[in-house]
């Protein structure tokens, strides 16, 4: 099939700042096109899939720049999700290949991949930081990010011969350095993808109810489609 792009977020649909909000304490704001999960679960259901897309050779790539404060990096963490089924309301309907930005119980401001509610107990994956390595319970976490400073995060979710597999990372915006990439893993779980055809992007938040004032602000997110083997130059 032929690369397709969709801007999800842009400044088009920006207030005046041009940049959009996330907070602990009122979760993500609609924008254009979207909706929600709940307040902390933002759904894009349009995601420019094409319409000669093939099930079992396809590449989706999601980029979002994103910039934390007031103490996020530490207390929360967020992600963007990949074949989600863009619902929920039983164990494993989030089933999903995310990337994964702040603390979860490991090190503040870590990036990585996490294989949510992906095992048939609906448990997230052994997912992965590094690709020599497996870790129970989801993400293992690497500190990378800082706060205030602007990021690129990237992931590249990939349907080939029935397999899935994902690729992360993050790019510091100021120095175009990537400070964190996890070539393409593929997935354990590869037959567990049951929503791999929704075509959906899913943002989430995990808050600390301790820390009101955390939050990030993010713009920029896109989608691009293309074959399995097509990887999208500088997204």
């Amino acid at each position: 099939m032929a690369q397709v792009s969709k801007v999800l977020v842009s400044d088009q649909y920006m207030p005046p700042d041009n940049i959009q909000q996330y907070k602990s304490t009122t979760g993500f704001p609609l924008v254009y096109d979207s909706r929600h999960i709940n307040p902390h679960a933002l759904v894009f259901d349009n995601t420019g899939r094409p319409a000669n897309y093939n099930p079992a050779n396809n590449r989706h790539t999601i980029v979002m720049d994103v910039r934390f404060s007031d103490g996020y990096l530490a207390a929360c963490h967020m992600g963007i999700i990949a074949r989600h089924k863009g619902s929920y309301s039983v164990a494993g309907d989030n089933r999903g290949g995310a990337v994964i930005a702040g603390n979860w119980g490991y090190s503040p401001g870590s990036v990585a991949l996490e294989e949510i509610e992906i095992t048939n107990t609906k448990d997230n994956g052994d997912s992965h930081h590094r690709p020599s390595a497996q870790y129970p319970r989801g993400a293992i976490g690497e500190a990378k990010l800082e706060e205030l400073r602007w990021y690129r995060l990237v992931i590249e979710s990939i349907s080939k011969n029935g397999s899935i597999g994902h690729a992360v990372r993050a790019t510091d915006k100021s120095t175009g350095q990537t400070v964190f990439s996890l070539p393409t893993f593929w997935s354990d779980y590869s037959a567990n993808y049951d929503s791999r055809d929704a075509g959906k992007v899913v943002l989430f938040s995990i808050s600390d109810p301790n820390k009101p004032a955390a939050g990030f602000v993010y713009t920029r997110l896109i989608s691009y489609w293309s074959d399995a083997d097509e990887v999208i130059a500088n997204p």
